[in-house]
């Protein structure tokens, strides 16, 4: 049969329709310029490159990316196992999800609030009297004062907690890395070597001591001190007396510091 045909219709040829509800609608076919059919049949699986199999191929494509999109928190929770499945269809958003966290300080966010807690080591201590310029106990070191290594911050407040009445006057020596070049001897004179002055942050006075029954506390609430750790992230300490002072027990002092983290 001829593809054209010219009007008025003859006479004998069959047209296509369909009956609905005793209502004759006529069955069209959209073609193109080879004669192909561009719509396509409506099944489960349109045949390739109809405007039906084009539609049903982006529905598919929609249907692996289902909570990718709105929820990209998804692709966090199996360890980006999913990219794959969206790979090119969100341009380069999949790329940066799948790319590692930047070297430095691997956390997003500032969960758990914007201020550290750095306890120091009990230092073991004599009962016998201190006096001024003694160091009391030996080194300190203050864990987790960073949150990443060679890290920064503010030391915002400092303590020391004593399980005995005192009020004494307290320096505490801060330093970015350990004085290992120095000897911190329990009940000497402080001597800081020469090779580790560049580490001494600076000293918080701890003058201000308040009563808590049979123990006493002593701090520094605004003590404003930047460091940068060197490496690591601790920060070392060493106290020493201003005055004389006579602790109960080898384990009287508990040595902390409230950090803002840089």
């Amino acid at each position: 049969m001829v593809d054209n045909v010219t009007t008025p219709v003859d006479a004998g040829k069959v047209l296509a329709f369909k009956d609905i509800g005793g209502i004759l609608f006529a069955l069209n076919l959209i073609a193109d310029a080879a004669g192909t059919d561009v719509m396509g049949l409506v099944t489960a699986s349109p045949a390739a490159n109809t405007l039906l199999g084009r539609l049903k191929a982006i529905a598919d494509l929609l249907a692996t990316q289902n909570g990718y999109v709105d929820g990209l928190e998804a692709l966090q929770a199996t360890g980006n196992a999913s990219l794959s499945q969206i790979a090119g269809y969100l341009d380069t958003v999949e790329v940066l999800l799948a790319a590692p966290t930047p070297a430095g300080e691997a956390y997003i966010g500032r969960v758990g609030g914007d201020v550290l807690t750095a306890p120091g080591n009990t230092p073991v201590v004599t009962t016998t009297a201190y006096a001024s310029g003694n160091v009391v106990g030996s080194l300190l070191t203050f864990t987790n004062a960073a949150r990443a290594a060679a890290g920064s911050g503010l030391i915002q407040a400092a303590s020391v907690l004593s399980k005995s009445a005192q009020t004494a006057a307290l320096d505490l020596l801060i330093f970015s890395a350990n004085p290992s070049a120095s000897t911190f001897t329990d009940k000497a004179a402080v001597t800081i070597n020469a090779a580790d002055t560049d580490k001494l942050v600076g000293v918080i006075h701890l003058t201000d001591w308040s009563a808590l029954g049979t123990a006493s506390i002593a701090q520094a609430v605004a003590a404003g001190l930047p460091f940068k750790l060197a490496a690591g992230t601790a920060l070392y300490g060493v106290l020493v007396a201003r005055a004389a002072m006579t602790l109960a027990s080898t384990s009287d002092l508990t040595p902390s510091l409230r950090i803002i983290p840089g």
